[in-house]
């Protein structure tokens, strides 16, 4: 702001003063006529002075002509000018007032314009700065939704894992009521927390050396069961029985050269309903061979998972 006041200054000082034409000329007319007085003046005081002598009249002229006065020319000094008075008028100052003023204006507008461009430039650099933040909080946000909506997710996940029915084999054996025609039990319970709806299971018989690797699929048209199984409720048991051996075959039975297979396959539906699924694969023989007795004196054997064909969702 100082540089500002001083550079008004600097251009009211520069502004040449205007000049008095009129004042001048008139001050100039006075001055010859009072020069023209002071020389009247000394030529009127140089008077001839008389020697003494009477004067000599002119041979051959009969007339006596007197004496004619002589104009003689002197140097005037003028040890002093007049004072010359410079006056000026109501416009000339005006015009001096308004030239400031408009430099002023001039000055303060470019000055106006100088700080308000670095604000303008200060102001866009922060709105810049601010808009490359905000982007930065929308893609965290972005970022925090998408966590907040996995861990969600995984909540709602865990708590279906929790909550929903798990059918799976409890217990399956092999009874020796008829030597030569041996029956399976296969027991299913829900171990889960919820009632597993639409049970169905079906249930397949095959012997063969051991290992055997032929398991069809269920045939078309089989009868499956269909129930309700609740959380805790006691086993719900499927009997199949197998074939009647021939005789020469009843010592074999359960051995790696004729061992006994069953498998099958269970589906249900939890509340959420979803569907599920067990596959199962047991047998009776292969390289371990253990028989119980009850106490009726019938051979019963545990039925054991076989290597392969045992997976549930």
């Amino acid at each position: 702001m100082p540089l500002l006041i001083f550079a008004v200054l600097f251009a009211v000082v520069q502004t040449p003063p205007p000049v008095p034409r009129q004042a001048a000329n008139k001050q100039a007319s006075q001055a010859a006529e009072h020069h023209s007085k002071v020389n009247t003046g000394q030529s009127n005081s140089a008077i001839p002075i008389s020697t003494g002598q009477p004067p000599t009249a002119p041979h051959g002229d009969s007339t006596a002509n007197p004496a004619a006065p002589r104009n003689t020319e002197g140097t005037v000094s003028v040890r002093e000018l007049p004072a010359v008075t410079v006056s000026t008028d109501g416009w000339n100052i005006a015009s001096v007032i308004l030239t400031g003023i408009y430099v002023l204006l001039t000055a303060t507008l470019v000055g106006i314009g100088f700080f308000g461009v670095r604000y303008a430039r200060r102001s866009l650099l922060a709105i810049e700065s601010q808009l490359e933040k905000m982007g930065q909080q929308v893609t965290e946000m972005q970022s925090a939704g998408q966590q907040t909506q996995q861990i969600i997710e995984r909540m709602k996940d865990t708590a279906k894992k929790e909550l929903r029915a798990y059918v799976c084999i409890s217990t399956a054996q092999i009874a020796f009521i008829q030597e030569r025609a041996p029956s399976v039990e296969v027991q299913l319970k829900n171990s889960g927390k919820t009632p597993a709806h639409d049970v169905r299971m079906w249930i397949a018989l095959g012997d063969g050396p051991y290992p055997w690797r032929t398991f069809p699929p269920a045939p078309e048209g089989l009868d499956m069961s269909i129930s309700v199984i609740g959380p805790g409720e006691e086993p719900q048991a499927m009997e199949k029985q197998f074939r009647v051996f021939p005789e020469d075959l009843k010592l074999i039975i359960g051995t790696p050269i004729l061992s006994l297979y069953v498998w099958g396959k269970v589906t249900y539906r939890d509340i959420f309903g979803d569907e599920w699924y067990t596959e199962y694969r047991l047998m009776f023989g292969g390289a371990e061979r253990q028989m119980l007795r009850l106490e009726n004196g019938i051979p019963v054997a545990f039925l054991r998972t076989d290597s392969e064909g045992n997976k549930a969702t």
